[in-house]
């Protein structure tokens, strides 16, 4: 199941890059998974490949994320928050850019 999520992802993505709609444009990625090492590279590759502007710290990958939020979804890891705001910052950097 977990691949064919994936490969319906990647569709939407190369359907999209068809129309123009990554070329050039500030983009961030945030995996959050058990693992997940495969997938984010996977995203990753693709958004490249379609040409979206991904910058330098605008991609993360959440590993084990049921054990990084707490009982109201709040993110409750300090490393992980930290990890956020660092994204968050290079993303509002990329789209001033």
């Amino acid at each position: 199941m977990f691949s064919a999520c994936r490969a319906r992802s990647k569709t939407r993505l190369i359907g999209r890059y068809r129309a123009g709609e990554f070329s050039g444009k500030p983009t961030a990625l945030i995996t959050a998974s058990l693992g997940g090492e495969k997938a984010h590279e996977s995203l990753l590759l693709t958004l490249k490949t379609v040409e979206a502007k991904i910058g330098e710290d605008s991609a993360l990958l959440i590993q084990y994320a049921r054990t990084k939020v707490n009982a109201e979804g709040a993110v409750s890891d300090a490393a992980t928050v930290e990890a956020l705001k660092l994204l968050i910052k290079s993303f509002a950097q990329t789209l001033s850019e």
